[in-house]
């Protein structure tokens, strides 16, 4: 498979999951791959971002193909630095069939925990989930639990 189909590919993949998390949240992501902007400069894409109020944001990160899955968690600590009023739920979505070592994942998922720690007041939460074949999340109330708080 060449880069560009491979993109492709995982950009299906990315609505795909998508989808099923608008379904299962009750929410809508923009539809797009959206740049992570502010006055400092760019700091990455996310595969997903829907605002749930005028203050929090959702980002979904889907994870297929990725090797390095931590800078889709680290890319997010200054933006959120740079934005201090915003308040921010990170879901990160494995695929059944992703490539990232199992050590990285677990370096995301320490990452996204020391956010949580280090950024006051409850501005930033964190949360991973692998997806079974059809790309739907397990444990759903809690994330369900947070979507309504930051709404």
């Amino acid at each position: 498979m060449n880069r560009a189909s491979t993109r492709k590919k995982t950009t299906e993949t990315e609505r795909e999951v998508a989808v099923v998390f608008e379904k299962t949240l009750d929410v809508k992501f923009d539809g797009k791959r959206t740049l992570l902007r502010s006055d400092g400069g760019q700091w990455g894409r996310c595969d997903g971002r829907a605002e749930l109020s005028e203050k929090a944001v959702l980002f979904l990160e889907v994870e297929a193909i990725q090797h390095h899955p931590e800078g889709n968690v680290a890319k997010y600590w200054p933006w959120l630095l740079e934005n201090p009023k915003k308040r921010v739920l990170l879901i990160q979505a494995y695929t059944s069939d992703a490539v990232a070592p199992l050590s990285r994942r677990r370096v995301a998922a320490w990452l996204g925990k020391r956010m949580e720690t280090s950024l006051r007041g409850r501005r930033f939460w964190y949360e991973f989930r692998v997806l079974d074949e059809k790309y739907r999340p397990k444990r759903v109330a809690h994330l369900s639990s947070l979507v309504s708080a930051l709404k």
